[in-house]
């Protein structure tokens, strides 16, 4: 079998997603001209590792055998269903993986479930939203009526309710907006965010009762609002990792360290499932020696490598 990387597998698997060159090359942090070259059928005998991990990252965690074969033909599908293609953070596929084992299930069930499971957690966070509306304003209007009851001659001082404030709230609930921000202490907080942490923090110890190390507001669910680049599926993958290796941050032996061991297994290099079983099955020595191997490479760079 060969090794030589296949330009048309490595074309067909760019535009499927509908990249450009540039955008793979962004995305692989590969020159633009390599990636070019590469299609063109030149130097593709000669691809370092890095590169081939990099590229394979880039692609969604594609094995790189698979790079290196003719590219498959549509086929019809057998079972009835058709293929999904998304553009997706492979930290995504990770927490796939991740909370497919913690659940027993495919996560092509959990794809399935998926816009039922958002649906029904964005309209409770609205309908949270829409109550708590209520009972402040109800809350605000007896706690005035009682102040103007007990001192009369002050009246003209207190104020309601601004009426324009809660219709805005109001409509702004009606239409569902559900990644509405809002200003809390000069820092801005998400509505849903909120509600999403309330539910983390409900879940049994030993799950994922929480997001150590990051605010849950400083989130982003990728839906484009320029927020922080640490998506919900590397907290889950982070949490995921300590639950797995509950002695992980003493054998990474920094936050810094662990924090680029998280981001190399998003990418898948290595997997989530080779870090846990390693971990089982080495010492601490062997195992610190071992993620070193992946890691010393990044510490030494001088060029931002994420």
């Amino acid at each position: 079998m060969t090794n030589s990387l296949n330009p048309e597998t490595l074309k067909a698997l760019r535009k499927s997603r509908n990249w450009s060159q540039t955008q793979l090359a962004a995305e692989s942090k590969i020159s633009k001209s390599q990636i070019g070259r590469w299609e063109r059928g030149q130097q593709i005998d000669e691809v370092r590792d890095t590169s081939r991990n990099r590229l394979c990252a880039a692609l969604g965690g594609v094995p790189w055998d698979v790079l290196t074969r003719p590219p498959k033909l549509p086929s019809a599908s057998v079972s009835g269903g058709s293929e999904l293609k998304l553009n997706v953070p492979s930290s995504t596929l990770t927490a796939l993986e991740l909370v497919g084992k913690l659940y027993r299930v495919r996560r092509e069930v959990i794809v399935e479930l998926a816009p039922l499971l958002f649906l029904l957690t964005a309209q409770t966070s609205l309908e949270r939203r829409r109550g708590a509306l209520q009972e402040a304003v109800e809350g605000v209007e007896k706690a005035l009526e009682d102040a103007v009851n007990r001192v009369p001659y002050l009246s003209h001082a207190w104020g309601w309710p601004d009426p324009g404030v809660i219709a805005e709230e109001e409509d702004a609930i009606e239409k569902r907006r559900v990644f509405d921000f809002y200003e809390d202490a000069k820092e801005a907080r998400s509505f849903y965010a909120d509600y999403l942490n309330a539910l983390l923090n409900d879940l049994p110890d030993g799950v994922i009762s929480g997001i150590p190390g990051k605010p849950i507001e400083d989130i982003s669910p990728g839906y484009g609002t320029g927020a922080p680049d640490y998506s919900f599926s590397t907290a889950v993958l982070e949490r995921g990792i300590r639950v797995s290796i509950p002695d992980i941050d003493s054998l990474a032996e920094s936050p810094e360290r662990f924090s680029f061991l998280v981001k190399l297994v998003a990418m898948g290099y290595p997997d989530l499932r080779t870090l846990t079983e390693n971990r089982r099955t080495m010492s601490d020595e062997t195992f610190k020696e071992w993620i070193g191997r992946f890691l010393e490479p990044l510490e030494s760079s001088s060029e931002p490598i994420f």
